[in-house]
């Protein structure tokens, strides 16, 4: 099914810029963060980047409900209304032709979801597999597939994810095989490698591993016993942490090899772009976040008061996120 939403073309202000030099190491250029403005009378977020200067997310209005909204070249496109007034709507991935997959929780208690693509304007609602529920997207590519997972009932009767693609400008899905039932889709790399989390068979909860030219690879963590987290692929390379058996988290980056390592007070590595800049949760530090280029801590920022939401980091070095819910992009320069 095509729902057409409605196109509105706003103008885009930016917000006040404030500079902050780099805190951690001496760096080429110096950091400073400006705010995007949503619509007017709507809470706005930022959730994806078209890796290109354009940024995607959701607005909200009071009592009425959510939009889908993008940034570009100075206007916003709002994209219209999806869900009800109470729903969870989210953008999970953008690729580089403006395109989005776009997730919606909705239904008070009874918490149904549904899955969009949005692309030249037009939604299309994604189909689970036949027998299955409960559509989750999670990255789409640059030719408009978008992979995520639906809901299947297995041969014992047990209820479990299974990793899906949806091909460009098709709502139903096909599985991508060689994965194991209840395997999670996590993120998506320019070369089609899949990073996924497949189910530990002691505590069911997902071990990351990349699927690459159909061969099921497990990341190592820093330690013997320690348990692994893979949040974000680019370039080949994994950010994430590893939580340790004292139960602390050390934010680490597998590289395209799958050789591990942590970087300098990172507690959890949330996002990486294909240049090797990391963006992620600080540890030992005032701050709250920061930011690692080549290894090297180069800036801190956020704070306790000033919380820090971060959204999608682009290749041209920007990142987005909020903070205290204003939309907000970093760059260096």
């Amino acid at each position: 099914m095509k729902i057409i939403g409605s196109l509105a073309v706003l103008a885009l202000a930016v917000g006040t810029t404030l500079t902050m030099p780099a805190t951690a190491t001496a760096a080429t250029c110096t950091w400073s963060s400006s705010t995007l403005n949503g619509p007017a009378g709507a809470s706005s977020d930022i959730d994806a980047t078209d890796n290109g200067g354009g940024w995607a997310g959701t607005a909200y209005f009071s009592f009425v409900g959510n939009h889908v909204i993008a940034w570009k070249n100075g206007t916003i496109t709002d994209y219209g209304e999806i869900g009800s007034s109470s729903a969870n709507v989210g953008v999970a991935d953008e690729n580089r032709t403006g395109a989005l997959a776009v997730n919606v929780l909705d239904g008070g208690e009874a918490q149904t979801m549904t899955a969009y693509r949005i692309s030249g304007g037009q939604w299309q609602q994604l189909a689970p597999l036949p027998g299955g529920t409960r559509p989750d997207v999670r990255s789409i590519n640059d030719a408009g597939d978008v992979y995520g997972t639906t809901e299947m009932v297995n041969s014992s009767g047990i209820t479990g994810s299974v990793v899906v693609r949806w091909p460009a400008n098709q709502a139903t899905p096909v599985q991508v095989a060689g994965l194991p039932f209840d395997t999670t889709m996590i993120d998506l790399d320019d070369d089609g490698t899949l990073l996924v989390g497949t189910p530990d068979p002691r505590t069911g909860g997902p071990v990351p591993h990349l699927l690459r030219n159909g061969v099921l690879i497990a990341l190592p963590p820093l330690s013997s016993g320690q348990t692994t987290n893979g949040d974000a692929i680019a370039n080949g390379r994994v950010a994430g942490d590893v939580v340790t058996k004292s139960i602390q988290l050390i934010g680490t980056v597998w590289e395209s090899n799958q050789t591990v390592h942590s970087l300098p007070s990172l507690q959890e590595g949330m996002l990486i772009n294909r240049n090797d800049l990391v963006v992620g949760t600080l540890t030992g530090s005032g701050a709250t976040n920061g930011v690692w280029r080549n290894g090297v801590l180069e800036y801190s920022f956020g704070s306790t008061s000033n919380y820090v939401a971060l959204g999608a980091v682009s290749d041209d070095g920007t990142f987005g996120g909020d903070i205290n819910s204003v939309p907000t992009v970093w760059r260096c320069s």
